[in-house]
């Protein structure tokens, strides 16, 4: 049985009836977990980094999960976390059309590769909240915070430590067609490239390969 405590946080931030709406699908998905969270936070403010970080600072535990306020944590989802080894975890994916009604799809393993090509993990991966502190928590890159923030950790890690995948763990993303995430192409391109650039002479001032680094 495992002895660290885990925290889940909630962070919204624009229309505060909207969001206060969309989470109590989050909050029931946290009511039947096997394993209940040790700590829970609800958190609103004026972006989505300054909620995550106040958030995390809030939080006491050894662990921290995010859970976007329109999304849900499937039954096993902590107590797959809490049972994984590593100080990063990253779950399976079911993605779901937002109004959808028929059988759920088959959750997915997001492919891993080097984290300066892109992101394969979610906003759900736990994190030791350590960890989360070493890398300085989130940074309000448009789209993009989840991607640059798991870099940050990753860095902070040794190099030949890789994020885990818990097969037991399913993050099921709702998908709407107004999301944040769907940028205009150059936009999107800019961003990306603004992103390695920030955290190249990281990498390289800790000798680390980018093109290895997963």
């Amino acid at each position: 049985m495992d002895t660290e405590t885990c925290g889940v946080v909630i962070a919204t931030y624009g229309e505060r009836s909207f969001w206060n709406y969309m989470a109590k699908r989050a909050m029931r998905s946290l009511l039947d977990q096997h394993r209940q969270p040790d700590e829970v936070v609800r958190i609103h403010r004026g972006d989505i980094a300054e909620a995550r970080n106040q958030g995390a600072a809030a939080c006491q535990t050894d662990w921290i999960i995010f859970l976007d306020a329109d999304d849900v944590l499937e039954p096993q989802y902590i107590s797959g976390m809490m049972a994984g080894a590593g100080d990063m975890r990253y779950p399976m994916v079911r993605y779901v059309q937002e109004f959808y009604q028929g059988p759920l799809p088959r959750p997915v393993m997001l492919n891993q590769k080097p984290l300066f090509q892109g992101n394969y993990m979610v906003i759900g991966t736990a994190i030791r909240k350590e960890l989360f502190t070493q890398s300085g928590g989130f940074v309000n890159w448009p789209a993009y915070e989840d991607w640059a923030f798991f870099i940050a950790c990753r860095l902070n890690c040794a190099p030949e430590t890789k994020p885990q995948l818990i097969a037991d763990a399913v993050y099921r993303v709702y998908q709407r067609g107004n999301s944040r995430n769907i940028l205009e192409h150059d936009k999107a391109v800019r961003t990306f490239h603004a992103i390695v650039d920030h955290y190249r002479p990281v990498a390289e001032a800790r000798n680390m390969d980018l093109n290895m680094l997963v």
